[in-house]
């Protein structure tokens, strides 16, 4: 006899249409739970498939604005090494660059050189999807809410390397087996770390966070590794201050979206709600239970929103726990209103994941710093070379760089803690570019500005109306960009 009909025939009250829908989902649920024990390697294949379509469609749809620079950074260094200054700007020529992510530059440009953006889309998405799966892998459902979590924040950017060596970090600490035979590797793998992206400050953190947990010698030996391994980069001890300039500078974490502190995107919260309930429900009141490095990370990610992305992937295994949890203590007859709750929290669930990857792969809507850009203008551009220096929109900087490799621009995604000569930074004067008309004429006549760049928005209308009153004309327009020439 069926579940439904033992369902029906056992009922003491009235059969309902909702008794029924539980039945089958009671049955469905069975089903899925004997595939996956009979199955394991094929459901563990099945599942990175659908998360890593998931992220392939993110990846595919998203093209960040610092894509640009990144890319034409990698192909500088493959021809003349790191650079030692700036390269890209007409502003910055002086300025001391380093490129802390010159690893991660040189891996994009060597895979877009051969097979393009199709080839990065599948190494990010894998990337991504692996940083998943090295945390937590039990359940489809809360790797989809991970997914869509971070949506806001992934592409093809150096960040994937952090959220997956972190993930690598978190699981050969936790796991005694992998720790007893690969603890050792963690100085190397924080070496790469910090030649491939600036987060490796995480790293460190991290395995301080266990030196002081544990408090056991060992940590205090690869935590001393750790540090002498940063200093294998092409910079040396000069990295850091490239990093803690963009760390400790109060005044970025208000300018740059990325950056802004208590910042939460909607597809962020189904998890972090998820991952707030668990920890209220389930963490004991111990301290090792209390004192975790997620919860520390979901503090940096009110500092700074950029910071979700390590917090989902440091809070897979425990939100993963929570779900474990969660579904012992469900009583296999529940009341009515019981029922109705879990369904519900499943229709919000599959409702969140479901419009993710509608929003991800259909019909993607530009927010915070990705942006969707028609690359008609830079045909434009090439066929009709400006006659002095291009001014542009920050966010238009890396796509400049790519796009018109050959034309130094004004300002890109790199420099909003930079500072010129005389202690100004960049990014300031660029912003006051735009109210400031006495600056902008200083700075045009200056760099010899002929041509602007601009961003269709509410403050680049204003200079534009402004600009066509000092006699410039609009030669070229876009959904997303103005250009004005004078």
């Amino acid at each position: 006899m069926s579940i439904i009909n033992k369902t029906v025939k056992n009922q003491t009250k009235p059969v309902t249409q909702f008794d029924v829908a539980w039945a089958k989902l009671q049955v469905l649920w069975q089903k899925l739970t004997k595939f996956a024990d009979k199955h394991p390697k094929l459901t563990q294949c099945l599942k990175f498939v659908i998360v890593f379509t998931v992220f392939g469609l993110i990846v595919w749809n998203t093209i960040d604005p610092d894509f640009g620079w990144h890319l034409q950074a990698g192909r500088y260094i493959l021809a003349h090494w790191v650079p030692g200054h700036d390269v890209f700007t007409y502003t910055a020529r002086n300025y001391r660059w380093i490129d802390h992510e010159w690893l991660s530059d040189v891996i994009n440009a060597l895979i877009f050189n051969r097979i393009s953006y199709i080839g990065l889309t599948l190494v990010f998405a894998g990337v991504w999807t692996s940083a998943l799966f090295v945390t937590g892998k039990r359940y489809l459902i809360t790797m989809l809410l991970a997914a869509i979590a971070i949506q806001p924040y992934v592409s093809v950017r150096p960040m994937a390397w952090s959220a997956l060596l972190l993930a690598v970090l978190i699981r050969l600490s936790e796991s005694k087996r992998l720790r007893s035979k690969f603890i050792f590797l963690m100085p190397l793998i924080i070496m790469l770390w910090t030649n491939l992206h600036g987060g490796f400050i995480i790293g460190l953190a991290y395995i301080g966070f266990l030196l002081i947990k544990e408090r056991d010698w060992l940590w205090l030996k690869i935590f001393g590794l750790s540090i002498l391994a940063t200093f294998i980069n092409p910079y040396g001890p000069r990295l850091y201050f490239e990093v803690f300039t963009t760390l400790f500078d109060s005044q970025l974490h208000w300018q740059i979206v990325e950056w802004r502190p208590f910042l939460i995107f909607w597809q962020s919260q189904a998890y972090i709600s998820l991952w707030i309930a668990g920890t209220i429900l389930y963490t004991k009141k111990k301290f090792d239970d209390l004192f975790t490095f997620d919860k520390l990370l979901f503090l940096a990610g009110l500092s700074s929103t950029r910071h979700i992305i390590l917090f989902v992937i440091a809070a897979m295994p425990k939100l993963e726990d929570y779900a474990k949890q969660a579904r012992k203590n469900i009583p296999k007859k529940p009341k009515l209103r019981v029922k109705v709750v879990l369904v519900i929290l499943v229709l919000i669930v599959l409702g969140d994941v479901g419009y993710g990857v509608y929003r991800s792969g259909v019909s993607w809507i530009p927010q915070k710093y990705d942006i969707s850009t028609d690359f008609t203008v830079y045909t434009y551009l090439k066929d009709h070379p400006c006659s002095g220096n291009i001014f542009n929109s920050y966010n238009l900087g890396g796509f400049l760089i790519w796009q018109l490799p050959n034309q130094p621009i004004y300002i890109d995604g790199r420099m909003p803690s930079w500072r010129n000569e005389q202690g100004q930074k960049y990014f300031n004067i660029y912003t006051k570019i735009f109210s400031d008309d006495r600056l902008r004429k200083s700075e045009f006549s200056k760099y010899d500005v002929k041509c602007a760049l601009l961003l269709r928005d509410n403050q680049t209308n204003k200079l534009v109306g402004r600009l066509e009153n000092e006699h410039w004309h609009q030669t070229y327009i876009t959904s997303e960009a103005i250009l004005l020439e004078n």
